[in-house]
């Protein structure tokens, strides 16, 4: 007898033929939690990212058949302070500038320190017009690319939180 909870069956105890029903709501199960995994705002990729490195540094690699739609940074484990790390792009491009551009890291000068990066939702209004939202096709390398790095060594942590969907 099939249940409301997706499909699946209820078994009683004694019932031939059981392994078959299962095998059918094991598929079931998969499919729904493949379903959420692409769905869902997850973490994509995490690096760990020089400060004073000029070139681009990848984050994230989006996997064959797949497109990635980031949605948020988070900056974390700051070896040492990041002053003087006043300009970083991010993005998929090839100077890591078309998803958000001249972000300053600078405040972040104690280990402790940590932040989170959006994409603006919208421009300046009024009216308000939301910004449009890259969807990055499979093989593209997202990352950072500093273009003024820390006065100092320093390394951080670069978190990726996004999701992915079927080309």
């Amino acid at each position: 007898m099939a249940t409301d909870n997706y499909g699946l069956h209820t078994i009683d105890y004694g019932v031939t033929g059981w392994d078959a029903i299962m095998t059918t709501d094991m598929e079931i199960i998969d499919q729904a939690m493949y379903d959420n995994k692409e769905l869902t705002v997850r973490l994509l990729g995490l690096s760990t990212i020089n400060g004073q490195t000029t070139t681009k540094q990848t984050i994230f690699t989006v996997p064959s058949s797949k497109i990635m739609i980031p949605h948020m940074i988070k900056i974390y484990t700051v070896s040492a302070t990041l002053a003087g790390l006043v300009d970083a792009d991010f993005g998929g491009d090839a100077s890591a500038g078309d998803w958000i551009q001249q972000v300053t890291l600078a405040g972040l000068t104690g280990t402790t320190h940590q932040t989170v990066i959006l994409q603006p939702e919208q421009a300046a209004g009024p009216p308000i017009v939301p910004v449009q939202k890259i969807a990055y096709a499979a093989a593209i390398a997202f990352g950072i690319k500093i273009n003024t790095g820390s006065t100092g060594a320093a390394t951080f942590t670069a978190a990726l939180f996004g999701h992915l969907a079927d080309a």
